[in-house]
């Protein structure tokens, strides 16, 4: 790469605009006797005041004054976005005007200032040789590297057969940052394999991967385990050959996201050995086993949004086999994990999933989860569903609040019957669904505050839910209920039914309200 004066070549970075400049000299002359406050402020917080404008508009702040001049090119935070690049130059490509600008303000740039943040964002480039730009970008990532950046985040839609990203990238100690973006189809995902034997990054402590994927069984494990201080942890759609192991004693939050279809190697096994971990969010396979090596003594909030298989075109659900009952398993084993939890999101396929084999939950139950004070649930509310529900805030007494939403469209089972289609005054049917032995009525919830239940639609199991928190929550202050998303007059008529019935149900505190929404 050439460097050439900067001062002969601003006209590249587009900062010779002649109306800006007779409007500043007008201004200087108009205000010659007031103070300029503002440029009397120190660089770092010229630094900030730019960090919020658009790079090229930075540039242009050049004119304003020789104070000005030159802050800009030791701008700490780089943003460059393709798809947010505009052009006036109809001689060339967007990608070709593209890749000199940011050429030049590396050339422009203070050689010994550091580079804090780079931001390197390709996704808007749609070319079918996008070489040229790719080798370009290896550059500039070189380039952030040898200035010391401390965050890097790369969006690269070029895929394996035309750009590999630097080695260097997996030894470079000032990283606290990295995000690695591919693209969502295949053929265009980051390819990682064979990283450097010396790979180490010490200071890292958030890493991003998205459409990632690692050509070598060892690879990514390999990866963690050389982020000594990892805080923070998110992997969407990447693929990987064999089990993984995320074993990290500092990680406080993970992310993983590896539902996407076309998938494979969903039946492998992803490992937790993080000890400090405070929130966990997962969307994936129930076919995919999570296994929790350590306790999770510290764990506050856990989201879980598992789906046992793919449906076909008719909308049905694939399972084969014995996976049902495996499935139920390894949901009960990684919900046990979590029983210290404060804030838990379960999401509808959890308990429909589960609601075959009643019996799978109970041994889960035996410990109760004493700290729980936050739950939202996915429910489609068939009979076993209820069942389950009832026997998870029956050892979680200490719930403060809870929020269910009840998905139509996913019922495993038969759903439960409109209430007003079933003889209300004969105890046996109206307790059929649990029968005279469950213990349900012996406790009484002395914590719980406010509840919500989106998507009601008049169900029997519906209103004796409803029933049950009126009956036992002692301190229940409001309850919120969100009609499902049907206008009919028919609908409209049975909520209308329903809340009545509702309303006349005893309530176990006096403070309680009911509002329809």
């Amino acid at each position: 790469m050439h460097y050439k004066n900067p001062i002969q070549n601003l006209d590249y970075v587009v900062i010779n605009n002649a109306r800006m400049a007779n409007n500043a000299k007008r201004l200087k002359e108009n205000h010659e006797g007031d103070q300029d406050r503002i440029s009397a402020l120190p660089e770092s917080i010229l630094h900030h005041i730019l960090s919020f404008l658009d790079l090229k508009q930075a540039i242009k702040s050049s004119i304003l004054s020789s104070k000005w001049r030159y802050v800009w090119t030791s701008l700490p935070f780089l943003c460059f976005d393709f798809g947010l690049f505009q052009t006036k130059n109809l001689k060339q490509s967007k990608a070709k005007s593209f890749e000199k600008f940011v050429d030049r303000v590396f050339e422009l740039r203070d050689t010994f200032s550091v580079i804090e943040r780079l931001n390197l964002n390709c996704s808007g480039f749609l070319s079918p040789d996008p070489q040229n730009l790719s080798n370009s970008l290896y550059t500039w990532i070189l380039i952030g590297l040898n200035r010391k950046v401390k965050e890097l985040y790369l969006d690269v839609p070029f895929g394996p057969k035309h750009f590999k990203l630097p080695s260097y990238i997996f030894m470079c100690e000032s990283l606290t940052k990295l995000e690695l973006r591919g693209s969502a189809a295949p053929q265009l995902c980051i390819f990682l394999s064979n990283l450097p034997n010396a790979m180490s990054l010490p200071r890292l402590e958030s890493l991003v991967l998205q459409s990632v994927q690692f050509g070598c069984d060892d690879t990514p494990n390999n990866l963690f385990s050389k982020c000594a201080v990892l805080e923070s942890l998110t992997i969407t759609h990447c693929v990987f050959q064999s089990n993984l192991v995320i074993a990290s004693p500092k990680l406080k939050h993970l992310m993983i996201d590896l539902y996407f279809p076309g998938t494979n190697k969903r039946d492998s096994m992803i490992k937790l050995n993080t000890p400090s971990l405070l929130s966990f969010r997962c969307k994936d396979y129930m076919s995919r086993d999570y296994y929790v090596e350590t306790d999770l003594s510290v764990l506050v909030k856990a989201e879980l949004d598992m789906t046992p298989g793919e449906f076909d075109a008719s909308g049905i659900l694939r399972l084969e086999g014995n996976s049902r009952s495996l499935y139920e398993q390894r949901m009960m084993k990684l919900l046990k994990a979590f029983h210290t939890i404060e804030d838990l999101t379960l999401s509808v396929w959890f308990f429909e999933i589960n609601a075959w084999d009643c019996s799978a939950i109970y041994p889960v139950y035996t410990t109760s989860m004493c700290n729980l004070r936050c739950l939202r649930l996915g429910a489609g509310l068939a009979d076993r569903s209820l069942k389950m529900i009832l026997n998870l805030l029956m050892n979680s007494l200490q719930i403060e609040s809870l929020v269910i939403e009840i998905n139509k469209a996913i019922f495993t089972t038969p759903p439960s019957p409109y209430w007003d289609e079933v003889d209300l005054t004969t105890r046996a049917n109206y307790e059929s669904l649990w029968g005279t032995q469950e213990p349900y009525v012996q406790y009484m919830m002395h914590e719980l505050k406010f509840a919500e239940v989106r998507g009601v639609q008049g169900r029997l199991n519906e209103l004796v839910l409803l029933q049950f928190l009126l009956k036992q929550c002692t301190v229940l202050e409001k309850v919120l209920l969100y009609l499902i998303d049907e206008q009919s007059p028919n609908t409209k008529r049975k909520a209308t039914k329903f809340f009545h019935k509702l309303a006349s149900f005893p309530r176990a505190s006096s403070t309680s309200a009911i509002l329809c929404v």
